[in-house]
C-alpha cells in the first residue's frame, strides 16, 4: 500500500509529516486530509486563530507533492458555497 505524507502549512511556517500513513490511494489520502482539516478548523477557532490560510500538502514517499488541500476550500465545500470551475483554481503540480 502506498504511503502518503500530510505536511501542514500555515502563515507562520510549515510542519513536515515525518511518519505518513499507508492508504490505498490518493482519494483516501484526500479524505483523510479533509477530515483532519475539519477537526483542526474547530480547534483553531476555539484558540482564536484564523485557520483560513492553513493547508495540507499531500506528498508521496519520494517527496513529490501530489495534492494541496486548503482548509478554506474544505470549509466552503461544507457550507455549500458555490466554487469557481476547478480549472480556474487548480494548482498545477509538476509531474
Amino acid at each position: 500500500m502506498p504511503q502518503f505524507f500530510f505536511h501542514f502549512g500555515e502563515a507562520n511556517g510549515f510542519e513536515p509529516d515525518e511518519e505518513g500513513l499507508e492508504l490505498p490511494d490518493l482519494d483516501a489520502a484526500y479524505l483523510e486530509a479533509f477530515e483532519a482539516a475539519k477537526e483542526m478548523w474547530g480547534e483553531a477557532i476555539r484558540s482564536m486563530r484564523n485557520p483560513s490560510r492553513q493547508q495540507f500538502e499531500i506528498s508521496d514517499a519520494d517527496g513529490n507533492t501530489l495534492l494541496i488541500v486548503p482548509f478554506r476550500e474544505v470549509m466552503e465545500s461544507l457550507k455549500g458555497v458555490p466554487k469557481p470551475p476547478p480549472m480556474e483554481t487548480a494548482e498545477l503540480l509538476p509531474s
